[in-house]
């Protein structure tokens, strides 16, 4: 198996160079048995092991149960009233590895090689998948946060947290859990480096996070434009951030096909 790895390694570096290299597919192992890189490349976001660590704590066959954890706050409050519960509302979960490609590159983008000096934010952060991915990334950073507004889905995040304490190895960065709004006046962002937000219609503040016309998330926008500092990275899928925005690049990925299949994340700096 290792020199079937070494192999397409090499394989990589005559296709396309040291890039096309690291990405050679992660294994799909359990996180007992995935092998340790001895001296991981540093194009690598998550080394097999950390990767398959992410599958651990948040396996497919459970998805039905984060899902019911969401509903507990956002959904079953509308049919207690025999209401209709808005659409929005669905819990969604974003790809891991076109997250840590969106983050890596936001992280350079901000100019800043280690990322140990930059402190990322993950504004609905749901059970904490994407936080506990960027903190499990090689290279760490100062500190994965994240702000999930819904006390089910915060309760459960931090019970990932506890889980992931556990994995020997697996935390490169510390991490806290915030349970409030991104728009929360208690709410401080003003040391993130790089933010992230997955729009999957979901609620993160006191409103829907409604778009524009022309897909501009008008309350996030609000929202960061007045915590976040000059200069600060943001990345968004599928949705525009507007004034106090400059629009730096935008990348298109894989997503789940009940969340449309494909995905373009935008990547913004805070003017």
């Amino acid at each position: 198996l290792n020199f079937m790895r070494l192999h397409l390694f090499f394989l990589g570096l005559l296709a396309g160079g040291p890039r096309a290299a690291a990405f050679v597919a992660p294994l799909s192992v359990p996180w007992r048995h995935a092998p340790r890189a001895a001296r991981p490349c540093p194009m690598m976001q998550l080394t097999p092991k950390n990767r398959a660590g992410i599958d651990v704590l948040y396996p497919d066959d459970s998805l039905s149960l984060r899902n019911a954890a969401a509903r507990t706050d956002a959904y079953w409050p509308y049919v207690s009233k025999k209401q209709e519960p808005p659409k929005e509302l669905t819990y969604g979960e974003f790809p891991v590895d076109f997250f840590a490609s969106l983050t890596v590159r936001a992280a350079a983008i901000k100019g800043i090689a280690d990322r140990t000096q930059v402190e990322f934010v993950d504004l609905g952060s749901g059970a904490g998948r994407l936080v506990l991915a960027a903190a499990a990334m090689e290279g760490g950073w100062k500190r994965c946060r994240g702000v999930e507004l819904l006390p089910s889905l915060h309760v459960l995040a931090e019970e990932k947290l506890g889980e992931a304490k556990q994995m020997e190895g697996f935390l490169r960065s510390p991490v806290s859990f915030e349970c409030c709004g991104w728009d929360s006046p208690e709410l401080d962002l003003a040391s993130v480096g790089v933010a992230f937000a997955y729009y999957h219609g979901g609620i993160h503040g006191s409103d829907s996070a409604t778009r524009t016309e022309d897909g501009v998330l008008g309350e996030l926008t609000a929202a960061l434009s007045a915590k976040l500092s000059p200069g600060t990275i943001v990345v968004t899928t599928d949705s525009k951030l507007g004034e106090g925005f400059e629009a730096v690049e935008q990348i298109e990925g894989r997503n789940a096909e009940e969340a449309g299949g494909l995905t373009t994340g935008y990547i913004w700096r805070k003017l």
